[in-house]
Parts: structure tokens; C-alpha cells; sequence
């Protein structure tokens, strides 16, 4: 089977295929704030007329500014132990640019496992899982900071579960100019077919977190057909933009024995385009959480490559 053959029934068995909405996403701003380390804005996107759905995206804007401009967009919003002044300090020192939203707002992430929210509200016979949804609301938001401020490079970073969306957010929109997971384990970097004792099974993922992934990927055949084909034929698709995979080597559960094993099956598509440099695993020991040293790393990688 072609690459991208198996991309395709990778992403929409794994995810639910992606989301595509008519509708465009448009942007008020509701506030500025001028703040020591930088200026602070606060914008209302809005999908729909009337909107059925909206959220919140903030930018903050380092004082130390260079030619080129970078930014790093989050949609790990609704955790404060992703996003918060510490990680702000980390991006600002290195003059690159913040934004988030809360991914909640537009699909929820309820402890049942069941599906809610304003897309599901809105579409409720469409089959995509969370994780597609909230890539879509990362390409949104994209878009709309590529249509307010042209001169960034915009690179999509996530956390554990926002991680799973940022890659698949990459894969899926040629037009985000680099990517940062961060200890996305199952469902984002870590192989399906290669892990540690330790390490969720995408079984475990499936029962846990049925939600976040399409309803084929519930069924046992499905699940040994997606660890046949592994997670590389879809994200090979971000080649030859730039790709950092942060990884705790302490944080079993998101399997670093698989991470690893996908960075060296993607090397191939990276170098292929002379681009090998810009594909880049970085580990470190901590545990799972993100820290401030994981948000340098990814404002360094935005300087370094966009």
C-alpha cells in the first residue's frame, strides 16, 4: 500500500479523519494589556453566523522583538501547569511570541469518555475523536494569527494529549511551519507496534479515553490493523518541516522506548529533503509535566529552524 494510502487509513481509523468546517473563523479583540515582560491582547474567535462555537485565543507579545518572528500556539489553555507565567518568561526571554486557548471550549474532555462540546452540539453525527477536533481548533487559530500578524512563523506545541493534537494539527495543515510534541506518548509520537512494559497500549487508550480517538479504533482488528501500520505513515506528512519531539525518559507511560524508535523511522523523510537538522528528539528526565525548561527548549528550536 502507498504512503499516503496508509497515512489516510491511519488517520482515519486511529482519529476519525479530520475535520473540515465551511464556516470561517473570525476574530475581535476583546483587550490589551501592557505588562512588564511584554503586551498581553485577548481575542474572540468566532466560527458560524450566528457562532456555534467560540474561544478565546490570547497572544502575548514579548518586549524583546528580532526580524524574524517566531511564535509557539498551545491549546493547552485549560491545564495552568502548561501555560503560565513561568512558561511565558521562558518564550519572552528568547523573544518568541505566545499564544493559547482553551481546547475545552470547543470539545469537552469529560471523565466518561463521552462526547460533548460546541462541535458536537453543532455536529453530532460526525465521527471525528477529540484529538481531531482540537487540531482542527489549533489550524483555526492558526490561520487566524496568520491573518493578523503575516510576519510570524507559527509553530504548534502541546502537552501529553495536546500533543497528539499539535502533531496531528501538523499533519493536516501544510501551512503551520513547525511542530513541538511533548510527552504525547500514544496517539501522538510513540510507536503502537514498539513500547516499554510500562507503556500504554493503545487498548488501555481506547477504553480510557474513547472520546479522544474515532469509533473504529475501538474494535480489536482495527486496533492490530492501526498497530500494523504505525503512527510514521502519518506523520511522515510533516516532513520536511521542522519536528521536535520532547521526551521524558522517567515518563514510561508515554513510552520513550517507542519515541524513540519513531524518530528513527521519520529520519528517512526528513533527509530525504536535506532537512534532517530541523527532526530533532530531545530527552530529558522529570516526569511527565511540562517545565519551563521544555518551553526553552521549544523557543530555542523556533529560532533555530523557522
Amino acid at each position: 500500500m502507498h504512503t499516503l494510502d496508509m497515512a489516510h487509513e491511519f488517520l482515519h481509523t486511529c482519529y476519525g479523519g479530520a475535520v473540515s468546517v465551511a464556516d470561517v473563523p473570525q476574530a475581535t479583540l476583546m483587550h490589551r494589556l501592557s505588562l512588564e515582560m511584554g503586551v498581553l491582547e485577548q481575542w474572540r474567535i468566532t466560527v458560524g453566523q450566528p457562532a456555534w462555537v467560540s474561544w478565546t485565543l490570547f497572544v502575548s507579545q514579548p518586549l524583546k522583538q528580532s526580524s524574524s518572528q517566531r511564535m509557539l500556539l498551545s491549546p493547552d489553555g485549560c491545564w495552568p501547569q502548561c501555560i503560565n507565567s513561568d512558561a511565558l518568561r521562558a518564550c519572552a526571554e528568547q523573544g518568541v511570541w505566545q499564544a493559547w486557548f482553551n481546547r475545552l471550549e470547543i470539545a469537552h474532555d469529560p471523565p466518561d469518555g463521552s462526547r460533548h462540546g460546541a462541535f458536537y452540539d453543532q455536529f453530532p453525527a460526525n465521527s471525528s475523536g477529540c484529538l481531531a477536533v482540537w487540531a482542527w481548533g489549533l489550524s483555526a487559530s492558526a490561520g487566524i494569527l496568520r491573518s493578523l500578524y503575516p510576519q510570524l512563523k507559527i509553530g504548534v506545541i502541546g502537552h501529553s494529549r495536546g500533543g497528539k493534537a499539535a502533531l496531528l494539527a501538523a499533519a493536516m495543515d501544510a501551512q503551520i511551519d513547525a511542530v513541538i510534541s511533548h510527552n504525547s506518548g500514544t496517539g501522538g509520537a510513540a510507536s503502537l507496534a514498539v513500547s516499554g512494559n510500562e507503556a500504554e497500549s493503545l487498548a488501555q487508550l481506547a477504553a480510557q479515553f474513547p472520546h479522544w480517538l474515532g469509533t473504529q479504533a475501538q474494535d480489536a482488528a482495527k486496533q492490530a490493523r492501526l498497530r500494523e501500520i504505525d503512527c510514521m505513515a502519518l506523520w511522515a506528512h510533516i516532513a520536511p518541516r521542522p519536528l521536535l519531539i520532547l521526551q521524558a525518559q522517567d515518563d514510561l507511560w508515554a513510552n520513550p522506548l517507542g519515541t524513540r524508535h519513531v524518530y528513527q523511522a521519520l529520519q528517512p523523510h526528513w533527509s530525504q529533503a536535506d532537512a534532517l537538522p530541523s527532526l530533532r528528539l530531545l530527552e530529558r528526565c522529570g516526569g511527565h509535566a511540562m517545565q519551563p525548561a521544555d518551553w526553552l527548549a521549544a523557543a530555542q528550536f523556533m529560532h533555530e529552524f523557522c
